[in-house]
């Protein structure tokens, strides 16, 4: 007996769109697990300069690395600190 040509089809077309469908999803996963936040902060969402420093996510004015360089910074604290004793 000859097998069934058209099921063997049918059955290989529906792994071929189950495949497409998991590749889709999985692509859309990583997407969202991997995608950038929407909008940069600004340096009024930190108390100082360290935290914008530490969350890179701030726009950096003049480009030297250094995030919002208007609000306080606890570092130079303890560099005073330290340079008293």
């Amino acid at each position: 007996m000859r097998p069934n040509v058209r099921v063997a089809a049918v059955t290989d077309e529906r792994r071929a769109r189950l495949r497409v469908a998991v590749s889709v999803v999985g692509a859309l996963l990583l997407l969202a697990i991997v995608a950038p936040p929407a909008s940069a902060a600004t340096c009024s969402d930190y108390s100082n300069q360290a935290a914008a420093q530490r969350a890179k996510d701030t726009r950096d004015g003049d480009g030297d690395g250094i995030y919002c360089e208007s609000l306080p910074c606890p570092c130079l604290k303890r560099l005073f600190h330290n340079a008293r004793r």
